[in-house]
């Protein structure tokens, strides 16, 4: 097994409770020598469900936060462009890209890309994360055109390779991945994904330590991370000559998980409703 983390939503923004847990998580990374793929929108929406939104949180105001990934690129993390805004198309769906036309997803994808590079020149920039998760053909043949070379979505997103990107699945939240290891143990999901690449996508407001259903403490998470590096387990990051046929597709990966004995009413819970989805696709 080879694991990839994911950090979403990286970039400035209004809400001040979420630099501290920025500065944790990349402090975490750092001490334990542990890549990172850092998803940056370089607009930030101050309410990405609203398509009316006007205010936008600029990276390049944020000298802080540029610091702290300029700091973690000199020691080998990823670049990824994760949307323009991160702003939903439309009220009541959530996607940036999907169903736009082909002229205004180039010119969101080509206008961030830039934005991105001009704050950190000399890094490539070849991984894309959609917002949401959420793209269409179109998104893909302009992420072609922009020079990217993987597109890397959620659990329902099949691997392949299409309009000369290769488009690879992220399985797990943060608390699924958490949970996952409580429950078995690293060996156990190392065994289950021989040699699969497992792709765990994360953000700070999953981090709060709240009590949303989707949230962890800060804390159980570094545990969890101190026995990946302890345990040997590969963390990587995404390279251009990406193999998809390393990546299970979810119902496969769900399947064979939920054939072990959980004991994690929770997770039980999130297995079913992810089978459930996944035969529905």
């Amino acid at each position: 097994m080879r694991l990839i983390f994911r950090y979403d939503d990286f970039g400035a923004t209004g809400v001040e409770a979420f630099l501290p847990i920025d500065r944790a998580v990349f402090a975490t990374f750092t001490s334990l020598g542990v890549p990172l793929v850092v998803g940056v929108t370089p607009f930030m929406a101050d309410v990405v469900d609203d398509p009316e939104c006007q205010m936008f949180h600029e990276l390049a105001d944020d000298q802080e936060r540029r610091a702290l990934l300029a700091e973690g690129l000199t020691r080998g993390w990823q670049l990824a462009l994760h949307g323009f805004r991160h702003l939903a198309a439309m009220h009541g769906k959530r996607t940036e890209f999907a169903g736009q036309p082909f002229d205004v997803q180039q010119a969101m994808i080509n206008g961030a890309k830039e934005a991105v590079q001009t704050l950190f020149p000399g890094y490539p920039l070849q991984v894309f994360i959609p917002p949401w998760n959420s793209f269409d053909r179109q998104t893909l043949e302009c992420l072609k055109n922009a020079g990217f070379k993987i597109l890397c979505a959620g659990p329902h997103t099949e691997a392949g390779e299409v309009e000369g990107v290769t488009v690879v699945p992220s399985l797990l939240t943060i608390r699924q991945f958490v949970s996952i290891v409580r429950s078995y143990s690293l060996e156990a999901l190392t065994s289950l994904l021989e040699r699969s690449t497992l792709i765990v996508t994360f953000h700070v407001y999953e981090l709060t330590g709240g009590k949303e259903r989707y949230s962890i403490p800060l804390a159980e998470f570094q545990d969890v991370l101190r026995l990946v590096v302890e345990a040997g387990v590969p963390v990587d990051v995404f390279n251009n000559n990406q193999q998809t046929v390393n990546f299970q597709p979810a119902r496969q990966f769900l399947l064979r998980l939920h054939r072990l004995s959980v004991g994690d009413g929770w997770l039980e819970g999130v297995l079913n409703l992810f089978l459930k989805r996944c035969s529905q696709q």
